[in-house]
């Protein structure tokens, strides 16, 4: 498989098929050139500033959700999230009131036999107490014919 990003005239080029447009192709003058540039490096610029500040996101993210959650005694849990705000020295987590008792990462949502369950776990106790309760059926059973008594009218 082409990992190759596409250009954006590739991805024109799927949109706009030539059996239904017109491609046409010109080049700018020498005067936009000069005047396009400048705008054109400010926008990679920009771009790179973005990308950097997605990558610096992440890497606090990653340090407060490992690190100061760890210090903090936090469960690593699908079902809890966590804010920052440095500029105030917080921390905020929200994390559920109750656990499953099965697997102690996930919120309970359910109770069964006085234990309570996340959505994951009570699927898996349903299947096993399905499997429980199944009975094969004996082929080898003879059918009864049921007789019926129709009433005439006279």
């Amino acid at each position: 498989m082409d990992n190759k990003l596409k250009t954006q005239e590739e991805i024109d080029d799927a949109n706009f098929p030539l059996k239904d447009y017109n491609k046409k192709i010109f080049t700018f003058s020498a005067q936009e050139l000069v005047e396009l540039q400048p705008l054109e490096d400010a926008t990679k610029f920009v771009q790179t500033l973005l990308t950097l500040g997605q990558i610096a996101q992440r890497a606090k993210d990653n340090y407060v959700g490992g690190q100061v959650l760890d210090r903090l005694g936090i469960k690593k849990s699908q079902d809890s999230k966590f804010n920052y705000d440095l500029d105030n020295n917080k921390v905020i987590v929200y994390e559920p009131r109750l656990w499953c008792s099965m697997c102690d990462v996930k919120r309970a949502e359910f109770k069964y036999q006085e234990k309570i369950f996340c959505k994951d776990d009570i699927e898996k106790i349903k299947k096993e107490i399905s499997e429980k309760v199944e009975v094969p059926i004996d082929t080898k059973v003879e059918k009864k014919e049921d007789k019926k008594t129709i009433n005439k009218k006279k």
